[in-house]
């Protein structure tokens, strides 16, 4: 990633509920809706102040099994470092992919 990268956890609405099970000590919003109304106005304050957000998409068993196989309890700091992984490998493969 860039330093003007920013990786932002994203979500389906299909894993909203289990991610949310999975990170109690995160701060939720009480719906998806919610929370992506959130997400994208947070998003629109990035790109605002010249930053680009990095779309982190989170499944909850992929969360879940990377946090077993590291040893992690799956709390709101392995959230945030599994994010920043995923936001540099979907950073690497788009600046591959666009050249």
């Amino acid at each position: 990633m860039h330093t003007s990268d920013v990786a932002i956890a994203w979500f389906s609405r299909d894993d909203y509920d289990q991610i949310r099970s999975l990170v109690p000590d995160r701060t939720w919003r009480g719906t998806y809706d919610d929370w992506l109304d959130d997400a994208e106005q947070a998003i629109r304050g990035l790109e605002a102040k010249g930053m680009h957000a990095v779309k982190a998409h989170i499944h909850a068993d992929t969360f879940a099994t990377w946090c077993r196989l590291t040893a992690r309890a799956a709390n709101n700091a392995a959230l945030d470092d599994f994010a920043n992984n995923l936001a540099g490998k979907t950073a690497i493969q788009t600046h591959i992919t666009l050249g």
